[in-house]
């Protein structure tokens, strides 16, 4: 469990070679900035003013344009993702920031995000007015928090969520709207979310004195714990470790026991929430995305929502298949939910929220015409990398449109069988290495017929050499998730006929936009059994750059997408002797992961049954 409200980074920070000030001034700086307002001076305006969706914030950011560079293009291991411990943060850079008309001279920039989100071209962004000598020019927050929409295509799926939340009574950060410019490049639509740091708690709770702890693909549960990044006071750890405990007790919960220790009546809006909106990436369904804070008053925990960008989509989550479905009525991966779910009446206590929610919070008319108000105010700032927007905003009507019709006949057959425990969490250990070479055409599809390749592929697993006869090698464009999971070639482009290179069909590399490429060998072991590798490579990086690149993928073995037996990760990297990006062009070059293979997470092994509906009745 990592404390970050004492991170190291700071120190260093003032430590760098070349830092724009040294430590002693900036304390000055800080104390400065506690000493009251002269007589007639004007305050700083209030965060208020970045929030509301009611305009879209003009933000400006400078960065030397090799720190820009480097920021763009720091990854994260796939590996790592998973580890037992909370994901490191990425590199501080210093720059200046220009946020609604008041300037910043000196302030910590890096990049955020943690698997969907990541993206080279358009990171998304935080700009920490407190790592540098720039006092905030604004009342009430110290940073500012920029999403990219990368998986938020309609650019509203946040903004729409967090304004739910809001209104159910969760605690909820604040959201707006930046159009974001660095280096003088445009960068289109970002979704700014306040941060969920100590003044947002002043803000919410009225002080900052309990404990907040951020969740990433991580539970409540004895082993999981460690995962939990502390972000202010970690004295209330042992409140999550005594709930954790009980949940992971055989016997039935005591739901007095866990009330004690949770505020129940709030989570049951967070959790209706959750499945009402369709966020399949958050804590009852992907034990992923949130903030508990523990109450230095009662102690009770309350958990805050975070990376709502899953909402208002019909997709179950990565590496599920990718297929479209019908979002369930509730979720029951996470712990909590799982466990109260089958306290007797918890159930029935669910569905009356999420009817009460349907009724008072989800208003059809209203919704549809604020996606109609949002589009008009967001798309004069969109640039060409979000032209998926208009598309995506015509999914987000309809699922608004869908969303009752779905719900309403399982709340009449209620409850549905949900798994009998809780998904366990997901790790990875690490079991081999696999490094090779490749040389292929770039293909407009990934199911477009195979053009002669070459490769060599070396295997280990558990300590021992795989013999693998590889047989095709496959480069195309990789716009995950798509339904079908697999990607297909855009309207009116024709294949690229083997074996020459063929000139692209008018307008095709431009519909491929800056949209990922996938590199897949394919092979056998001796026995006959099927063996895939796919990973992923950054086109702008592979376009634009001449050093290796990180990359990550999937090495599966036996039929289907994932293979059989546990999921096997890759991460590593690629050095490239040829870098076509065309469809036609060439693509070659070596390749060296590490192997690891994943456990819990995905999905849950646990029988399903339908949790008792009402408490029962006391004996006479």
């Amino acid at each position: 469990m990592r404390h970050t409200s004492r991170d190291p980074s700071r120190a260093a920070w003032c430590r760098r070679p070349g830092a724009i000030r040294p430590c002693l001034a900036r304390a000055a700086v800080l104390a400065v900035a506690l000493l009251p307002l002269p007589a007639g001076a004007v305050a700083p305006p209030d965060a208020a003013t970045l929030f509301g969706g009611d305009r879209v914030v003009p933000v400006t950011i400078a960065l030397p344009a090799d720190d820009w560079e480097t920021l763009r293009r720091e990854s994260r291991d796939a590996g790592f993702l998973f580890s037992a411990s909370p994901p490191k943060k990425f590199t501080w850079f210093e720059g200046a920031a220009d946020v609604d008309g008041h300037a910043a001279a000196d302030v910590g920039v890096r990049k955020k995000g943690f698997l969907g989100s990541l993206d080279s071209a358009r990171p998304s962004l935080i700009v920490d007015y407190g790592k540098g000598s720039s006092r905030s020019p604004f009342t009430g927050i110290g940073r500012i928090t920029l999403n990219n929409n990368k998986q938020d295509a309609a650019c509203i799926g946040q903004f729409l969520a967090y304004e739910l939340f809001r209104t159910a009574g969760v605690p909820t950060p604040r959201v707006g709207f930046a159009a974001v410019t660095v280096n003088g490049a445009p960068l289109g639509v970002y979704t700014h979310v306040e941060s969920i740091k100590k003044p947002f708690l002043r803000r919410v709770f009225g002080d900052d004195d309990g404990g907040l702890y951020e969740g990433t693909v991580t539970d409540l549960l004895p082993d999981a714990i460690a995962k939990f990044e502390v972000e202010t006071h970690d004295h209330f750890t042992a409140r999550l470790e005594t709930l954790a405990t009980l949940l992971a007790a055989d016997e039935p919960l005591d739901e007095e026991r866990i009330n004690a220790l949770v505020d129940i009546d709030t989570f049951l809006s967070y959790w209706a929430v959750e499945a009402l909106a369709g966020i399949w990436d958050g804590y009852t369904a992907n034990q992923n995305n949130y903030f508990i804070h523990v109450s230095a008053t009662d102690e009770r925990l309350r958990f805050i929502p975070w990376g709502t960008d899953s909402a208002f989509t019909s997709l179950p989550g990565p590496f599920m298949a990718f297929q479209r479905r019908v979002p369930p009525a509730i979720h029951a991966e996470g712990a909590l939910a799982n466990r109260l779910a089958f306290v007797p009446g918890m159930a029935e206590r669910y569905r009356q929220r999420l009817t009460e929610l349907l009724a008072t919070v989800w208003s059809e008319e209203r919704l549809l015409a604020e996606v109609d108000r949002l589009e008009a105010l967001l798309t004069p700032h969109f640039v060409p990398a979000q032209a998926g927007a208009k598309k995506a905003l015509v999914n987000v009507r309809d699922f608004i449109r869908r969303r009752r019709g779905e719900l309403e006949p399982v709340l009449a057959d209620w409850p549905p069988a949900l798994p009998t425990r809780p998904r366990p969490p997901l790790s990875t250990k690490r079991v081999g290495t696999v490094s090779g070479t490749f040389a292929t055409l770039q293909r407009l599809a990934a199911d477009e017929e195979a053009a002669p390749g070459e490769v060599t592929l070396s295997l280990t697993l558990h300590d021992a050499p795989v013999a693998v006869t590889p047989s095709d090698v496959r480069a195309y464009p990789t716009p995950l998730p798509g339904p079908g999971g697999r990607p297909g070639p855009a309207p009116g482009q024709a294949p690229v006929g083997p074996p020459q290179p063929a000139p692209p069909p008018a307008g095709a590399a431009a519909a491929q936009g800056d949209q990922p490429i996938g590199v897949t060998v394919s092979g056998a072991r001796d026995d006959g059994t099927p063996l895939t590798i796919t990973f992923l490579l950054d086109r702008r990086l592979v376009r634009d750059t001449t050093t290796d690149l990180e990359a990550s993928g999937l090495l599966a073995i036996g039929g289907g997408f994932l293979g059989t037996g546990p999921m096997r990760v890759l991460g590593g990297r690629v050095a490239l002797t040829e870098r076509g990006v065309a469809p036609g062009s060439r693509l070659a070059g070596s390749f060296s992961f590490t192997v690891d293979e994943t456990s819990g997470g995905f999905a849950n092994p646990a029988p399903r049954a339908r949790p008792p509906a009402a408490a029962p009745a006391p004996e006479r």
